[in-house]
């Protein structure tokens, strides 16, 4: 019941994030407004930075940099640079050529992101005044001083693609790993022995990856305009741990414990309050990642309290030091890059703990997927000995063992079930001067019969020789008659065709009929009397 209701929290969660995501994507742009002008690209000389008071600004404080422009000697030049949270603004003497703010319609925060700014210079601006007026939205982004690149703008996003590569292919990977757990569960999800969870595993590696590939600057520079690339990351990073507690509970002995889903409401709540602070105006999402950042912290650290006390109920098992190995790996990485970020004042994503995590998916993926294709052969060979056990191997139709297993199971009801009992007339004749491989033909053919007319109303089986019986729940002795009818003219039409083998059923069907029947063994002995009956008339002519 607690294992439900979580998931169905997560995928609740999960699809109202990926809807906020798509809402703010077609209908929430960053508001830019430029002088237009074509492209041409040069370097220009960076100035120290101005800051100013402005008690009307978000932290009290405006930051310029100003430049005169000299030495632009083709048509136009380009100046690029990356802002973080901050609003911008950029005149030449004065005139306003560039404005980049959050939409004033957006109700999702008063950040614009982080953002690449592009101004476009002309030849006529040399001598000018150009000044970058940045507006700090956060107290984070005071400190965060732009760097400004000169130059055309595919040679700037391939530089830059180059330099957040690594980022790029973890991102990818994990994605694609996702992906591929996911697929790989849907397509066996009807097969018993797989093990569904490994798509949980599936849908922590997708969130990873959209995390580390989102945040990246390249995707930005290649995407401009989106509010939504800068949300995304938050989105995707605070639910990352529900489906990774819920597959790492599948692995342990432990795996109804309460501390499994305290772990997920953490991070469900912490979602929760991350939305409601959002929407009420009180601060915005990116201003809530020390949420975001204790409530995974405090998922590894439960994580690592289960591993031990899964030692000292089970001790030591190879499946259980994989997991403890990489899941302590996957900690240290995790805090060294919290430490970097909130005590050294790294504010680039690092590789470690993202390396970490990556390790650890295609560990326990592989473990995983391959402990499944194991489980699925056995239950290939089960169940190739279970079709021996209960299918007559010259027919394919069930045996008289399946039909006593069927008729003395709980899931059988003999209320209006119709027994249908069938017989091949002259078989013994057919052996006889035709021989057994004629014999046989003659039952594969009637089964095939058989099987058409009866197998999607009931239940086909060989009890015997030329003995057929067909089961029809909820069944109607009008229909029965219908059915009864196409046989005979699927019969004519074989033996129309056949040049040797003569075909003849007879058959006889009745309903379970509760005065006359103590179970549905007398009912199968009505309808072999009936059956008879057609037999003898059959043979009188």
């Amino acid at each position: 019941m607690m294992k439900k209701f979580v998931e169905r929290t997560y995928l609740f969660f999960f699809l109202l994030l990926a809807i906020l995501f798509v809402y703010i994507t077609a209908d929430f742009d960053i508001e830019v407004t430029q002088k237009a002008a074509k492209s041409g690209y040069e370097l220009l000389p960076q100035k120290e930075l101005v800051t100013v008071p402005d008690a009307s600004a978000p932290q009290g404080i405006v930051q310029e940099y100003v430049w005169e422009i000299r030495g632009v000697s083709e048509a136009y030049r380009e100046l690029i640079f990356y802002s973080y949270h901050q609003n911008i603004e950029v005149f030449l003497d004065e005139e306003p050529i560039y404005r980049m703010a959050a939409d004033s319609k957006n109700p999702f925060g008063r950040t614009p992101g982080c953002v690449w700014n592009s101004i476009m210079l002309e030849e006529s601006d040399n001598g000018r005044t150009l000044r970058v007026v940045i507006v700090p939205v956060y107290q984070k982004a005071v400190d965060r001083a732009p760097d400004f690149y000169f130059g055309t703008k595919f040679d700037i996003v391939k530089d830059r693609i180059r330099a957040d590569v690594p980022d790029m292919i973890l991102g990818v990977l994990a994605v694609l790993a996702g992906l591929i757990f996911i697929v790989f569960t849907l397509y066996n999800y009807r097969n018993a022995e797989i093990d569904i969870s490994i798509w949980l595993l599936g849908l922590f590696a997708v969130q990873l990856g959209i995390w580390k590939l989102m945040d990246t600057a390249a995707v930005k520079l290649m995407f401009p305009g989106y509010l939504s690339l800068s949300i995304a990351p938050y989105l995707a990073l605070m639910l990352v741990c529900v489906p990774l507690l819920l597959f790492l509970k599948e692995l342990f002995r432990s795996r109804e414990s309460i501390v499994w889903y305290v772990g997920c409401f953490i991070s469900l709540i912490t979602a929760a309050v991350v939305l409601i602070l959002q929407f009420t105006g009180i601060t915005d999402m990116s201003e809530t990642l020390v949420l975001v950042h204790a409530s995974l912290a405090a998922n590894l650290f439960l994580a690592l309290v289960m591993v031990i006390r899964e030692v000292h109920e089970v001790g030591w098992n190879p499946k259980l030091k994989r997991n403890a190995l990489c899941l302590t790996v996957c900690a240290c990485g995790f805090a060294l890059d919290v430490l970097l970020y909130y005590l050294l004042g790294w504010q680039q994503n690092t590789l470690i703990g993202m390396t970490c995590f990556m390790v650890y998916i295609f560990v326990q993926g592989y473990f995983s997927m391959k402990g499944i294709r194991q489980l699925m052969n056995v239950g290939m060979h089960a169940k190739a000995f279970e079709r021996m056990a209960y299918h007559d191997q010259l027919t394919g139709l069930y045996n008289r063992t399946a039909y006593d297993v069927y008729v003395n199971s709980e899931e059988f009801r003999p209320e209006h079930c119709i027994v249908v009992a069938l017989d091949l007339n002259d078989l013994k004749k057919c052996n006889d001067t035709l021989g057994h491989e004629k014999g046989d033909l003659y039952i594969r053919e009637s089964a095939q019969i058989i099987e058409h007319i009866f197998g999607e109303k009931g239940k086909c089986y060989r009890m015997g020789g030329d003995e057929f019986c067909v089961l029809i729940p909820n069944g109607s002795i009008e229909l029965c008659k219908k059915l009864v009818s196409g046989l005979k003219e699927m019969v004519d039409d074989f033996n129309r065709q056949s040049e040797d083998v003569f075909m003849e059923i007879a058959c006889g069907y009745v309903v379970y009929d509760k005065r006359l029947d103590y179970d549905i063994r007398d009912t199968s002995r009505r309808a072999d009397k009936m059956m008879y009956q057609e037999k003898f008339a059959m043979k009188q002519k």
